[in-house]
């Protein structure tokens, strides 16, 4: 039973408790008035002998005596309600002497009921002093109120009381004293208290809406809106609709009218918020419907949500962006579990490569197109996830049975906490074909490169590096084609007489690239030693030649018998030409 029912209870209680008191009042004068009565007229009835009458008063006087024990009772019943009422009540007359007070007293304030009554100064003394002119006002004044105070009991602990205070009138209008009804609120205030501290200390929003308009806001509510409590509360259902983003008012006000309504209405929705500095929020909110002050409200709980609604566009696009690059690139792309080897995803690429549609594609697993054995493609997965290998080639077979090969860039992804590999795939099978046609062209030309009876050899001009020497080298100069190319750069010029060495090197400078050369070749003589020591005169025209890369020159180097033009050749081995100067 709340306060107010307490109060209505107890007010028709008292209300009846005073009108039986009147009744009993008159009732014993009607008694006493019958008894009196009854004895003149037992004289007279025994002088004349009417017995009737004699019946007739006894019979009132049973029914006047039976009444009054009914009405002893009631009072008795309300007195006890009264009295065992856990809410402290007491009653003041019109002088403000007190004409009566519960026995729950006790067990709130400490004191007795007749501590109360017998010392005027103790109520004002156990009020706290900053609760004390505030409650004493409302008492003089005799007016209906409710106020809330603190008193300090007999152990001088605080207990906050909740008092309602109302005039004690009769059914004429005259007041004939003041009552005031006491509980003991202590525990709800500690509840309130610590409801308080969370409300106030925690990072989601609550305001409760009564009557369209805020009548509570906690400090995160301020934080999200931008606005303070105080400003929020003194504004109008109008103005407060306006901090609602226009796009979302409809949804929010018809969501409230649903549940002020009673109907079934969803509780956790998402809308906009157009704070006090003009920036949209997001916020993610939560309704009840509840009583506050005895009328109902709906309490709005809710978070913001702005960052997580830029993250989940960025997614959006990320993912939009992801699908346009895996789904619609005319690169092959296959998304691949690293553990079963099961093809997630593929893209219209793949499908049109492998032949199988893509909804056949993504029920398969690698090991069924690649070629290599289960337990090698498992071992080469796990190199790509750990990032150790990137790059493959394999043997893929499609779905007509051609056997194609393709070389895979793959590296490890996680989608959905899946531990995935991005596969991209090109087909070599052409560059293969290419690749191979090229080393039999090349096997063919060193073969033919390797019976012509002059030194012929290949100078990168741009990297100044020699990339081929043919094996005349060793019967002329006494050193191995793979002797000579490890030496590197300067291998040619050491093999060189320092006088002639120069000329070379100008010679390289001035011929063009082999599209500029020009019809007639200058010819320069130049002396080369074989590893013996033994003299022989060579003469080396440059020849360019279209090579394989455009950067390189082949020139020949035909031997020349020695010849009295020749000029006579020095004696320069590769280990003395590293040392000279």
């Amino acid at each position: 039973m709340n306060v107010k029912t307490t109060q209505q209870f107890i007010n028709q209680t008292h209300a009846k408790s005073v009108d039986l008191q009147q009744r009993i009042a008159e009732l014993e004068l009607v008694s006493k008035a019958i008894r009196a009565n009854s004895l003149n007229h037992q004289e007279a009835v025994e002088t004349s002998g009417d017995l009737f009458l004699r019946l007739l008063l006894e019979q009132q006087l049973a029914q006047q005596n039976q009444e009054l024990a009914h009405l002893r009772a009631q009072h008795e019943r309300f007195q006890r309600i009264l009295n065992e009422s856990p809410d402290w009540e007491y009653w003041l007359a019109p002088d403000a002497s007190w004409s009566y007070c519960s026995p729950s007293c006790e067990p709130i304030t400490g004191y007795p009921p007749e501590s109360f009554a017998t010392d005027a100064n103790l109520l004002a003394r156990i009020i706290h002093p900053l609760d004390r002119a505030l409650v004493l006002h409302h008492l003089q004044q005799q007016q209906p109120y409710r106020v809330q105070f603190r008193i300090y009991t007999t152990n001088d602990e605080v207990r906050w009381i909740d008092q309602v205070g109302q005039p004690i009138t009769q059914a004429d209008g005259h007041q004939t004293g003041f009552r005031t009804i006491n509980r003991d609120i202590t525990t709800l205030k500690q509840n309130e208290e610590r409801y308080r501290l969370v409300v106030d200390n925690t990072g989601q929003a609550l305001v409760i809406m009564q009557d369209c308009r805020a009548v509570f806001v906690n400090p995160a509510g301020e934080q999200i809106t931008g606005y303070t409590a105080a400003e929020l509360i003194v504004m109008d259902a109008q103005t407060i609709i306006q901090i609602i983003h226009p796009d979302d008012r409809d949804l929010v006000l018809e969501c409230m009218h649903q549940r002020l309504a009673g109907q079934d209405v969803v509780n956790r929705y998402e809308f906009r918020l157009v704070r006090n500095d003009g920036t949209i929020c997001w916020v993610e909110t939560i309704n009840v419907l509840i009583d506050y002050h005895d009328r109902p409200a709906i309490q709005m709980s809710f978070i913001a949500i702005t960052e997580r609604k830029h993250a989940e566009q960025a997614l959006h696009e990320s993912e939009a962006w992801y699908r346009a690059l895996f789904e619609k690139n005319h690169a092959i792309k296959l998304l691949i579990h690293s553990q079963t080897g099961a093809i997630i995803d593929a893209n219209a690429a793949a499908s049109e490569f492998y032949g199988y549609p893509l909804a056949t594609l993504r029920t398969m697993k690698i090991t069924d197109i690649n070629m290599q054995p289960v337990d090698q493609v498992f071992a080469k997965m796990q190199s790509a996830y750990t990032e150790r290998q990137q790059i493959f080639s394999f043997q893929h077979r499609l779905a007509s049975g051609t056997i194609r090969d393709v070389e895979a860039y793959a590296g490890p992804i996680e989608i959905h906490g899946q531990p995935l590999l991005f596969s991209i795939i090109h087909d070599i099978t052409e560059q293969k074909a290419i690749e191979h046609a090229l080393r039999e062209s090349q096997a063919f030309i060193e073969r033919v490169a390797d019976t012509i009876p002059y030194i012929l050899y290949v100078y990168d001009l741009v990297d100044q590096c020699l990339i081929y020497i043919n094996r005349e080298i060793d019967p002329l100069l006494g050193y191995t084609p793979q002797h000579i190319i490890e030496l590197g750069h300067p291998a040619i010029d050491l093999l060189l007489h320092p006088d002639d060495r120069p000329k070379v090197a100008e010679q390289r400078t001035f011929l063009p690239m082999p599209a500029m050369m020009p019809s007639a070749q200058p010819n320069f003589a130049s002396k080369s030693e074989p590893e013996d020591g033994a003299g022989l005169t060579c003469a080396k025209p440059c020849l360019p030649v279209l090579p394989t890369v455009m950067s390189s020159r082949f020139w020949a180097l035909p031997t020349i018998s020695p010849s009295k033009n020749a000029l006579p050749m020095r004696s320069v081995s590769v280990k003395n030409a590293i040392s000279v100067p």
